[in-house]
Order: C-alpha cells, then sequence, then structure tokens
C-alpha cells in the first residue's frame, strides 16, 4: 500500500477530474488473527479543484485514492498556481484555507502532536454519494437513505438515493 503525505494531491481512484490536498491522516493498527499487525491509514481530503469557496472535507481510506503530485515536485507547484489563479479570477486572494490547515496539521505532526486542528468550516459529516467504492457501500447507503426520508420525510433523501442507484449502476457494470 503507498502512504500518502501531508499536501500530497490525490484524485478518488473512480472520479479523477476532482483533485483533493490530503490534510490529514490516521493510522489505524490492528492485529490479525495470525498475530500479523494490519494497518489501515484514514486520510482527511479538502477539495482543492475545482474551486469552490467552502471546499468540502472528506474521509478516505488508503485504498480509494490515487497520487496525482507529491509535495514539493515541480508539477504540484504547477498545479497550485494554477488553482491559485482560478481563486484569484473569482475575487478569492490571499492563502486557501487547505494550505493554512495542512500546514498547522504538518507542524502539529512534526512537533509529535496528534491533536486535530480545529475550523469552523469543517464538514466532515459529508458522504460522496457519487463516489461510494463498493457495493455493499451503495446498499448500505441505500438503507440508511430509507430509513431517513422515513424519519424526517425530507425529499432531499429521495434525490440522494437516485445518485447511489447511478452509482451502483457504474459499479456493476
Amino acid at each position: 500500500m503507498q502512504k500518502f503525505n501531508i499536501k500530497d494531491i490525490v484524485t478518488m481512484k473512480d472520479v479523477d477530474q476532482i483533485l483533493y490536498m490530503v490534510v490529514d491522516y490516521a493510522d489505524f493498527t490492528e492485529l490479525a488473527p495470525n498475530g500479523k499487525p494490519i494497518i489501515d491509514i484514514d486520510y482527511e481530503l479538502i477539495q482543492i479543484y475545482p474551486v469552490k469557496k467552502m471546499p468540502p472535507y472528506t474521509i478516505v481510506g488508503q485504498n480509494e485514492i490515487v497520487l496525482k503530485e507529491s509535495e514539493g515536485s515541480k508539477n504540484h507547484k504547477l498545479l497550485l498556481t494554477f488553482i491559485q489563479k482560478d481563486r484569484e479570477k473569482r475575487g478569492w486572494f490571499g492563502v486557501p484555507d487547505f494550505i493554512t490547515i495542512s500546514d498547522n496539521n504538518l507542524k502539529s505532526i512534526q512537533k509529535g502532536k496528534v491533536n486535530e486542528v480545529q475550523n469552523s468550516s469543517k464538514k466532515l459529516d459529508t458522504i460522496r454519494y457519487d463516489i461510494l467504492n463498493s457495493v455493499d457501500k451503495c446498499l448500505d447507503a441505500l438503507n440508511d437513505l430509507d430509513i431517513l426520508h422515513k424519519m424526517f420525510g425530507d425529499e432531499a433523501y429521495l434525490q440522494l438515493k437516485e445518485v447511489v442507484i447511478k452509482r451502483l449502476t457504474i459499479l456493476s457494470k
């Protein structure tokens, strides 16, 4: 398994039009029945392209993402320059939040602190139904959305079910 670093630019395995920056990660180690350690890494990502005023956060497993450019590479710098120019065209000047957050997390890791950097605009409870990576996750999502629709009666859950069904058809091909 490839390990990604903070500030690496990645994409989802099935959706390469959206770029994310790794802003944090967490290692989870457990022992398999044979006694060997199983290392699973969850990465916290923030969307950096297409540019959005309040970019969504997501947490994904290491098997769900692919490295686009590693931090420090020439193409990494070019991508960030392109993204900054796109932000400026929209009237958003200054250092983007994803840079500040990743810098702070990187500093805290280097100091040995594991406290999460807090940001009021963080939306970790957002589920990206359009990029679910397995049939099982899609079926679980459909069940969850059914329950939520019955509990709250909100039509938005039915619309999200359509997104999951579309994703399910893509995965089943």
